[in-house]
């Protein structure tokens, strides 16, 4: 038997990260692999096929493992392997730099292979000291879903596109839409212009563009607006600003429809237009939706799906400004779904034999593992690991969360 063992930040809610494990775990199981998913965040699971999963959720992981002591870090590894079935071969990967020295650690426990797919638009870094990123670069142990991450993350390795297109790999998150009864949502669309925004609500475009769209509808009272946003977000304060901002607006209504997935189609047909990013509007436009796509760096839109761009994560040249968009879709009616220009690439094949294959190509290299006992820990780290002597992490996790965003 062979086993992959992917480390996520969370099975719990609905968002890109969470749909490419839940494809990862189903491609590897079709080919006879057994899969382990470990996540540190708790809550209510909403994606089919990640509840088996629920029990390898360890709130311990969503902290470097070497702030632990070297007791406590080696019962916590010890758990997890209680898990994990004894293999002909072990496939490890996490999908952020804030568990990768998790995987580093289990990859030695095991003599497995570990790599870091870097599944952000902007990944945190944590501090993290950089001879460890350096050291899985220098391996081919490191990929990113874009060009940019690459180079956001490896600014002093980053040659150009063409020499880092081995470690740009294609995440498969686009199917959220189904052919379902969508029986739970009751919203009534009464007016002229429906835009829907699809996507978790915490995504870091949502409030810039929000501006941007509360301006057009402020400009345009003679038309009146349901704005949905279809998704949800693990704090309450984000659904709190929508409805504080559109309560205001007398032409408008606004509802926010909470996690759902998938998307049943028969609800999306009842919208004009949406606007979303990344995996989000991929799905949307490969669903055959006109899709305002909104650039995952710099949160402009770049255009209409399919039409106009084929960009979500790297901005045009040229940005158009959101407010001509809109006035080309909703008072010029300058585009229709009939234009768009689709490739209907759902086979997990297409996407993740690009996967299997990075993993074949650094087979030939050793199981070298990085040491973390005598890493440089920056002051805040200090900070945590005396914190973690006293606070159990999941409450530790409420009060940084606070303070720091972790995607």
């Amino acid at each position: 038997m062979k086993s992959f063992i992917l480390f996520c930040r969370a099975i719990i809610d609905v968002g890109g990260s969470q749909l490419y494990a839940r494809n990862k775990a189903i491609y590897y199981k079709s080919k006879g692999w057994d899969v382990k998913i470990f996540s540190f965040r708790s809550g209510a699971i909403y994606i089919q096929g990640l509840e088996e999963y629920e029990s390898c959720i360890f709130p311990e992981i969503g902290f470097p493992s070497f702030l632990y002591s070297k007791k406590e870090k080696e019962r916590i590894l010890k758990s997890i392997l209680s898990f994990i079935y004894k293999s002909e071969e072990y496939v490890i990967e996490s999908d952020s730099i804030l568990l990768s020295s998790w995987a580093e650690e289990l990859a030695q426990k095991v003599h497995g292979k570990h790599f870091l797919y870097l599944l952000d638009e902007q990944p945190h870094t944590f501090g993290l000291n950089r001879d460890f990123l350096d050291f899985k670069y220098d391996r081919s142990e490191v990929a990113g879903i874009t060009d940019k991450v690459i180079q956001f993350v490896f600014p002093d390795k980053y040659l150009n596109k063409t020499d880092n297109d081995g470690l740009v790999i294609q995440a498969f998150c686009i199917n959220s839409i189904d052919d379902i009864e969508g029986s739970n949502l009751h919203i009534k669309l009464n007016s002229e212009v429906k835009i829907g925004v699809l996507g978790r609500l915490n995504k870091p475009y949502v409030k810039p563009i929000t501006h941007k769209l509360v301006e057009y509808i402020k400009k345009n009272k003679n038309l009146n607006f349901s704005v949905v946003y279809i998704g949800g977000s693990p704090n309450q304060n984000e659904i709190n600003y929508l409805e504080y901002i559109y309560n205001k607006l007398p032409n408008a209504e606004m509802h926010v429809t909470g996690f759902i997935c998938p998307v049943p189609r028969t609800f999306l047909e009842k919208f004009d237009f949406f606007i979303s990013t990344s995996g989000s509007a991929n799905a949307l436009y490969k669903a055959g939706f006109l899709t305002i796509s909104v650039d995952g760096y710099n949160f402009n839109p770049n255009g209409i799906m399919g039409i106009t761009t084929d960009k979500t994560l790297d901005p045009e040249d040229n940005q158009p400004q959101l407010e001509k968009i809109l006035n080309d879709l909703i008072v010029e009616k300058l585009y229709k779904k009939e234009q768009l220009t689709r490739n209907d690439y759902y086979d997990p094949n297409y996407y993740f034999e690009p996967h299997i294959k990075f993993v074949e190509n650094s087979k030939n290299l050793s199981n070298v593992y990085y040491n973390f006992n005598n890493i440089h820990l920056p002051l805040r780290f200090w900070i945590l690991k005396v914190l973690l002597l006293f606070i159990n992490p999941i409450w530790l996790h409420k009060i940084v969360d606070r303070f720091v965003t972790v995607r």
